[in-house]
């Protein structure tokens, strides 16, 4: 019996099949640095925004396995597998699985190709023999509406400047100067611009502007926190928050993440975030704001630096 690895188009009756075993659901995306929970931790899903390629390892005219890439805004893409699935990939297809999601990135233009996997998944040599390298795992946390409000908030000190269309650039300069020396997947950095990542961030859930905020502080930019609504479950997840570089170590992240808890407990049941397990003052600061663990995920990229676009 024959083995194949062919695309998998839209108008195939294998598509929803193959969309599904690969956890990528008709519903708004997650992003990849960003939040789910459980079986659907980190999986993008249906958007305006979003298209997807699908390729499958068809054994016998039967579709065994499968890999969906997600393209997203900002130069971007996830490559999802069925690996969680009860029609996981043998190690004889996951190479030509990945193989042929990179070949759909190279052809739309990607600069950055990431793969989530669950710990202890098995597939780290094909993920390197394909050039993806592991760039760190990925904790993920959640905070219930009934762990109440902690620590201080609405500090006058502050003020909140909401993302309209005319301060665009406010927000670019927040996200730039927070990756100085981040500890948040500090590589990343290298391989997308700030408006590369702001546009990918838009995309995340059903963005909503007005939980888009800079803090200024003494008429500075001090930090920004991003916020996006899910619509499978009454929670926010967030997508971002960074401190700028000159306002570390004073009390700007506790500020920033008073505001999120803050606003997820007035609008629904539970905050959702992911971190770089590598970043200890983050994820402290969200264990004392009384955060639990849902999860982990390795993170594995494949990227051009920035530099060498053309």
């Amino acid at each position: 019996m024959n083995t194949t690895v062919t695309e998998i188009s839209e108008s195939s009756p294998h598509w929803n099949h193959a969309l599904r075993i690969c956890g990528v659901r008709a519903a708004p995306p997650v992003h990849p640095h960003r939040v789910g929970r459980n079986k659907e931790m980190a999986r993008p899903g249906e958007s305006p925004l979003l298209r997807h390629r699908a390729v499958g390892e068809f054994h016998a005219s039967q579709l065994r396995s499968a890999a969906v890439l997600t393209i997203l805004p900002g130069d971007a893409g996830i490559i999802s597998l069925s690996t969680e699935s009860a029609i996981s990939p043998p190690p004889d297809a996951i190479q030509g699985l990945i193989s042929q999601a990179q070949s759909f990135g190279c052809s739309e233009g990607l600069q950055i190709l990431e793969i989530l996997m669950p710990r202890g998944h098995g597939f780290g040599g094909s993920l390197s023999v394909a050039g993806f390298v592991h760039l760190t795992d990925l904790l993920y946390l959640a905070r219930e509406r009934e762990a109440g409000p902690v620590g201080p908030l609405g500090n006058c000190d502050y003020s909140w400047v909401s993302k309209t269309s005319e301060n665009g650039g406010l927000f670019l300069e927040a996200i730039a100067q927070s990756y100085i020396q981040t500890l948040d997947c500090p590589e990343l950095t290298t391989f997308r611009t700030p408006a590369q990542a702001l546009a990918g961030h838009e995309a995340v859930g059903i963005h909503d502007p007005n939980l888009w905020w800079v803090a200024i502080r003494r008429d500075q930019p001090v930090g920004v926190l991003l916020l996006s609504r899910l619509t499978n479950e009454p929670a926010l997840e967030l997508v971002y928050m960074g401190v700028v570089h000159s306002a570390r170590r004073t009390g700007v992240g506790g500020e920033l993440l008073g505001r999120c808890v803050l606003q997820a407990t007035m609008d629904c049941a539970s905050l959702l975030l992911a971190v770089d397990q590598r970043n200890q003052p983050a994820l402290q600061l969200y264990l004392r704001w009384g955060f639990r663990a849902i999860g982990a995920r390795e993170a594995w990229i494949l990227a051009r630096p920035v530099h060498e676009i053309a």
